[in-house]
């Protein structure tokens, strides 16, 4: 039989085994856990291969189109009868090519304003995530009534409120845009500094954005206004500006979304809550874009009620109907990549559309005389289009394809419609380019869900694809 003491030095050994034991599975699991970042990293780094890859050629797209999920272009009876152009249009979009440096230029910036002006970006976003969740609280409780529903609200007035903040990279884009703007001036860091928090809150009053959207453009809008006027007396918010752009028809008249009646209603309702809080009044503004772009504006002062960190910023609220709507997504794209800006911060995905527009758009700084003739065509293509989609009938549930703008074969004016058949390329109609976009959107979310899955977030995916992205 064995004494006390052997059992003891047995337990110890025993012991001593366990931990050295656990001490090799420890370091067997970080290797594992190496290799598998190790080999998740090269997973990643061929999914963004085969996206630059496939894209080299147009014939490849179904090929993309069945690996990645998605729904190839589908040429429908509709388009057939009546835009012949796009059943011959075919994507072939350029090479594609990972980004190699910051998509905004830094020049004439000192080193440090660059890189404090990255992490107050970033506060900046984080801070206004707070902002940005009350004004969609507010919204959501005064207009929830109106909103359409199939089979719980089949007589709503608008579409499902859209919201959103904008990411630090797109703050941070337009900070370094707006300070630029002041390089010369020996009084910058007082007019626009891009280290000062304030300044660019303060300048850049749409960080945080809601969009009402419309779906008859020119029926009870009145409730419209009377919900507005309601929510800004029972939540005491505090307006800064009222913006309202219009377009004019060929006979003149101004098709705005409003009347005088209703916009003065508002205008007395934001100036009695001014009032009470001790500030000055403000007029209704009435503007008129060279796009001819049509919508109501209003930025509020969303200081009040806040944590200090959370105070100073805007909320900019738009309320546009939804053809104008659909049609500013993809004419916003356009004008960016005119004025020389990059989209979506110069995300891969939406290089084809970049490449695809730039071919047939000449530079911003072409000067020549065939590039301004061309540019100052499509400028009144735009204006004409907006107008267009301004006057269309509201969806109803008798809409055909083309009048519902949740069809893939919905329509917007062509460059042949509009009267500009010889004077514009016709790959720069605004049917092909939506469907350019359309594509880019695609491919935008399947490698978002493709990074969802990277980084073990499966279970986000299925919701996300149900997301269709907007923007404000």
């Amino acid at each position: 039989m064995k004494n006390n003491k052997e059992i003891s030095n047995s337990e110890e050994s025993h012991l001593e085994d366990q931990k050295n034991k656990e001490q090799e599975k420890s370091k067997s699991i970080k290797v594992l856990e190496t290799i598998e970042d190790f080999f998740l990293n090269i997973l990643d780094k061929i999914t963004k291969f085969l996206f630059y890859r496939f894209f080299i050629s147009g014939e490849n797209m179904l090929q993309i189109n069945n690996i990645l999920n998605t729904k190839p272009i589908r040429k429908t009876q509709s388009t057939q009868q009546t835009t012949p152009l796009l059943n011959s249009f075919s994507f072939k979009s350029t090479n594609l090519k990972p980004l190699t440096q910051d998509t905004v230029s830094f020049s004439g910036l000192k080193q440090y304003e660059v890189t404090q002006n990255h992490q107050i970006c970033r506060e900046i976003h984080d801070e206004a995530l707070v902002v940005q969740e009350k004004m969609e609280n507010i919204l959501t409780a005064h207009f929830n009534s109106l909103i359409y529903d199939e089979k719980l609200n089949p007589n709503g007035i608008i579409e499902p409120i859209d919201s959103r903040v904008k990411s630090a990279e797109s703050i941070r884009e337009k900070s370094i845009i707006k300070s630029r703007q002041y390089l010369d001036n020996d009084e910058r860091e007082k007019i626009f500094s891009p280290t000062r928090k304030d300044q660019i809150k303060n300048s850049i009053r749409d960080i945080s954005g809601s969009r009402i959207t419309m779906r008859n453009a020119d029926e009870k809008s009145g409730k419209i206004i009377d919900k507005l006027c309601e929510m800004i007396e029972k939540e005491h918010l505090i307006v800064e500006e009222i913006q309202n752009y219009n377009v004019a028809d060929e006979k003149g008249n101004n098709l705005s979304y409003f009347n005088k009646d209703e916009l003065e209603k508002l205008t007395n309702t934001v100036n009695k809550e001014r009032k009470d809080s001790g500030l000055n009044p403000i007029k209704s503004k009435i503007g008129k874009k060279e796009s001819g772009y049509t919508a109501l504006h209003i930025s509020f002062n969303m200081t009040g009620g806040f944590p200090i960190k959370n105070q100073g910023y805007y909320h900019e609220l738009q309320i546009i109907g939804t053809d104008v709507a659909i049609l500013k997504d993809v004419e916003d794209f356009c004008y960016k990549l005119e004025q020389g800006l990059d989209i979506k911060q110069g995300h891969f995905t939406y290089e084809p559309f970049e490449k695809f527009f730039t071919k047939y758009y000449p530079k911003i700084t072409s000067k020549n005389e065939k590039a301004r003739t061309l540019r100052n065509a499509y400028k009144k293509y735009t204006k004409e289009a907006y107008l267009t989609q301004r006057k269309k009938q509201a969806k109803t549930k008798n809409s055909t394809a083309q009048e519902d703008p949740s069809s893939e074969s919905y329509r917007f004016p062509t460059i042949e419609e509009c009267g500009f058949k010889d004077k514009i390329p016709a790959m720069l109609d605004f049917n092909i380019l939506a469907r350019v976009k359309r594509d880019c959107d695609d491919l935008y979310k399947v490698y978002n869900h493709t990074q969802e899955i990277l980084d073990g977030n499966e279970d986000k995916v299925d919701k996300q694809t149900k997301i269709r992205y907007k923007k404000p």
